[in-house]
């Protein structure tokens, strides 16, 4: 992000996901030049992962707030939620594959890595298009292409940066599995909308309950570990803590979406409720990956 960008202007998700992504001063100074690249290195390969897997999470927050704008539900809040994470995803792109001072990003060079962000750049062109046209059906298109690419990206930065950096094999997963975390609340809400704009019910419920599922599966390894992942429980005491609490606002919006998913109609107050408390488990969860990125740091 440019640092002259007025924070005050964007939405409450926006600027958490500011500043839950944003730049900590370092403290550490570095011995040698060598020991200075080396933790360049290692800063850009975390750095990469949270960024990358923010931009899946942007993907759904423009659906999602397009769709409660539809339903003039916080109508106003959800168009400027949309114009940040538009301004958002753009800049991010950018940033992934031309490094970034204020992001603390080195020009990307793996070819596989930079071939995924040209299939962004594409399918982003696209998505924009729908976007204009405030279509639905193309923004659901649209928006499910792209978190695909957008998904496909993160993991390759964790599988082939973060090693190659020395970055944690098991923080890295964790940095990774977490941040997909955010993107799952903001799809799971998404889905819930269009089942009440009325569209295409069946096919977004049945989307609603593959998101619902995986986010409480991923939430349990989480908090647990899981091998298979090759996630470790929470390095310390804090994300656990944190955890918790995900889990405990995290509950009552279950209760509402699963109701939807089950084939239930949700009412206007339930509505209002999905559209306003998100954004509170979304926030405690990018704190959460912004401890396993700092931890991640080693």
């Amino acid at each position: 992000l440019n640092p002259g960008d007025p924070l005050k202007s964007l939405t409450r998700v926006a600027a958490a996901l500011v500043a839950a992504t944003g730049i900590a001063a370092s403290a550490t100074v570095a011995t040698s030049a060598q020991a200075n690249a080396e933790m360049t290195v290692a800063s850009d390969a975390r750095r990469k992962i949270n960024l990358a897997g923010r931009q899946s999470l942007l993907t759904q927050v423009m659906a999602r707030a397009t769709c409660f704008a539809k339903l003039k539900t916080e109508g106003e809040r959800q168009k400027q939620d949309r114009m940040s994470a538009m301004f958002l995803f753009e800049q991010t792109l950018m940033d992934l594959r031309a490094g970034s001072p204020v992001q603390e990003m080195l020009p990307e060079t793996d070819s596989e890595v930079l071939a995924s962000l040209d299939k962004q750049g594409s399918l982003w062109k696209a998505y924009q298009s729908a976007l204009a046209a405030d279509d639905l059906a193309a923004i659901q298109r649209a928006s499910e292409a792209l978190l695909t690419v957008a998904n496909e990206t993160v993991t390759l930065i964790e599988k082939k940066r973060a090693p190659a950096a020395g970055v944690d094999k098991a923080l890295a997963a964790a940095l990774n599995i977490s941040g997909r975390q955010r993107m799952l609340i903001q799809r799971s809400v998404k889905s819930f909308c269009y089942v009440a704009a009325g569209f295409d019910p069946a096919a977004s419920r049945t989307a609603l309950k593959a998101s619902l599922a995986l986010f409480d599966s991923s939430l349990e390894k989480l908090r647990s570990g899981d091998s298979e992942m090759g996630l470790l429980p929470p390095p310390v005491a804090e994300i656990g803590d944190q955890l918790t609490k995900v889990a405990e606002l995290w509950a009552p919006l279950r209760a509402v979406l699963l109701k939807v998913a089950d084939g239930q109609t949700a009412t206007q107050d339930e509505i209002l409720m999905v559209a306003i408390n998100n954004l509170d488990v979304l926030e405690k969860m990018n704190a959460i990956v912004e401890l396993y990125q700092e931890l991640a740091s080693g």
